[in-house]
């Protein structure tokens, strides 16, 4: 995993997906959104079932917790787990660093794999970059909001216990598609209250745990000129249309209607 700037975001958090490019692929997922799933499945449960070998410490201790301690309250749904799981496995376990290594490693003799190999276009959007970037496709109303949380308090107690160094990190960046999941998402991440990230589920009560749980949140309205984020814990919420293109990049819509005035454009 790359090097983690101070004061810098090193974890992007996406809370929605686009739809899976379709793929048919004779005795395997119709999809390149779901082969990866369906060729880490059985790798998954066979992992889950010696206890999750080889993880850190840390994330042994929460995967007992999440999902083998009873509690009365919410508690994960097999979904959530399995989501859970096959992140913790690529990261940890594969040691994954970009999804084209993953396709790689799962399915080198795919249609869409040997057509990254040849497209610049795919090679960049699959290469490397500076932050791990998780991606999970989950239906509506399965849980997505419980799996981020769960997410970033695995990583987010790992890099506080400085498990593995570099490969864990306390500062999040969590892109939302609008104002409303945004609101959301706000909703569930706050410290304190009834929040979703304060529910017993997350995380064991105590002095090791709960109590070693803080960070500053930053919303699309506390950014201004000059801003300067905290050097310790932090997540930020946001949506994609805060982020811009650089000027000395110019857009297509610019190279095409250069000469038109602004307002004039089609």
């Amino acid at each position: 995993m790359p090097f983690c700037q101070r004061g810098s975001p090193d974890i992007l958090l996406k809370n929605h997906l686009p739809a899976a490019n379709t793929m048919p692929v004779k005795g395997q997922a119709k999809t390149i959104g779901m082969l990866i799933p369906t060729l880490l499945q059985g790798d998954v449960e066979g992992w889950r079932n010696t206890g999750w070998a080889g993880v850190t410490s840390t994330t042994e201790e929460l995967l007992r917790y999440w999902f083998e301690e009873e509690r009365d309250g919410a508690n994960f749904y097999p979904c959530q787990q399995q989501a859970i799981e096959t992140i913790i496995y690529c990261h940890e376990i594969l040691g994954i660093q970009n999804p084209y290594q993953l396709y790689q490693e799962f399915a080198p003799g795919h249609p869409r794999v040997a057509e990254a190999s040849r497209s610049k276009t795919l090679q960049d959007e699959l290469a490397p970059i500076t932050f791990p970037k998780y991606c999970l496709k989950m239906a509506t109303g399965s849980g997505k909001t419980w799996v981020l949380n769960a997410l970033l308090v695995w990583h987010y107690f790992n890099a506080l216990n400085d498990e593995r160094p570099g490969l864990f990190s306390r500062r999040f960046l969590i892109v939302t598609p609008g104002k409303e999941v945004q609101k959301r998402i706000l909703d569930a991440v706050k410290l304190g209250g009834e929040a979703d990230i304060n529910k017993p589920l997350f995380m064991p009560p105590g002095v090791r745990w709960r109590e070693r749980f803080n960070f500053e949140l930053y919303e699309p309205s506390d950014f201004r000129e000059n801003l300067t984020l905290t050097n310790d814990s932090f997540v930020v919420v946001t949506n994609w249309q805060q982020f811009r293109f650089a000027k000395d990049d110019p857009s297509l819509w610019e190279d095409l209607f250069l000469d038109f005035p602004v307002d004039k454009k089609p």
